[in-house]
């Protein structure tokens, strides 16, 4: 039976056709050499697939935090935020609430996010030019903080409450379906990457995101508020922070954790030395994380061609941003 595993594939190809393989990858057949010497090296057993540092707990918590948001959202934009901006049209009052919200949020969560980052023992360097993920997948179930997990669980109920609001409250948009993709897949990773032990790197990939959010909410309420030519400055701010975040970063990190983990084992760096005595348990599951965050990358290429399109419009005269305002089309106003 076990000819059939991953491995076992693996090295039924490398046997069939080694040359097709090496020309394929250069480090190939290096790589299949290691999977050769760790498949008879292997531990008895498999190492558990759930991390036993995630309690079914927490899923209680994150729906009491979602509540929470939701109540929160709530009095802020339909009781606080409105009186403040009374003498607002209702739909610009509306509009203007709920970036304010957003912007908020992103702000504080970031400011946890990147506090959380900077007390870690370890870290992840995005620019350099070998292999860079050991310190995010190199140790099997990481140890999580106390503020590492709240943090964890205050995202998941914050995009549970996201969904809500999109599906039964918000105004429908032109990319309401992508919003739901985005907020489902979201979701998805932010579960499965806690309580399998991926949390480093969801750390990383969710401080990206939020760092981009908080001027992109900025922009737009500022927009909404009418103090020209400050809405046209912070929104150039947001194109310029999720181009690098979202189209460079971003990437380059999930080339990293398409390549490295392969590239390490070829270098035998014996903290990722469970990937090649592992590999067929963890690589079904590797994969399908690497396809949500392709699924992600996808949806910031879409929305960011909108950031393009009213930069043209902004540089050529044909949309002002004083006069589109949001890069979506709201179905009240367009």
């Amino acid at each position: 039976a076990r000819i059939f595993s991953t491995r076992g594939i693996l090295l039924l190809c490398a046997m069939s056709h080694p040359a097709l393989f090496s020309n394929l990858f250069p480090f190939w057949s290096t790589f299949l050499s290691e999977l050769r010497a760790s498949a008879y090296s292997a531990k008895p057993g498999q190492p558990p697939l759930f991390s036993p540092h995630a309690r079914v707990s927490d899923l209680l918590l994150a729906l009491l935090v979602a509540l929470a948001l939701i109540v929160l959202r709530f009095v802020l934009e339909r009781r606080i935020l409105p009186h403040l901006l009374r003498r607002m049209a209702p739909v610009r009052r509306r509009k203007t609430s709920e970036n304010i919200f957003y912007a908020g949020f992103y702000l504080v969560t970031f400011s946890i996010g990147l506090y959380v980052t900077m007390n870690e023992e370890w870290g992840y360097r995005y620019f350099d030019n070998g292999a860079t993920v050991d310190s995010l997948v190199g140790v099997l179930h990481p140890p999580i903080s106390d503020l590492f997990r709240l943090f964890y669980i205050t995202q998941f109920g914050f995009y549970l409450g996201c969904m809500v609001f999109v599906l039964f409250v918000d105004g429908r948009r032109s990319d309401f379906m992508q919003y739901v993709i985005h907020h489902t897949v979201t979701l998805t990773l932010v579960a499965l990457s806690y309580f399998m032990g991926y949390h480093r790197i969801g750390l990383y990939i969710v401080n990206l995101h939020d760092f981009s959010d908080i001027s992109l909410y900025s922009a737009k309420a500022v927009h909404y508020l009418e103090l020209h030519p400050w809405d046209t400055i912070v929104f150039v701010i947001f194109a310029v922070s999720f181009y690098v975040t979202r189209m460079i970063m971003l990437p380059r990190l999930i080339w990293g954790l398409v390549v490295d983990p392969y590239v390490l084992t070829v270098q035998k760096v014996e903290a990722i030395r469970y990937w090649a005595v592992y590999v067929d348990q963890f690589i079904i599951y590797w994969v399908f994380f690497l396809i949500l965050l392709g699924v992600l990358q996808v949806l910031h290429c879409f929305w960011f061609s909108l950031v393009l399109k009213v930069i043209y419009g902004e540089v050529f005269g044909t949309a002002k941003i004083k006069t589109s305002g949001d890069v979506r089309s709201d179905s009240e106003d367009d």
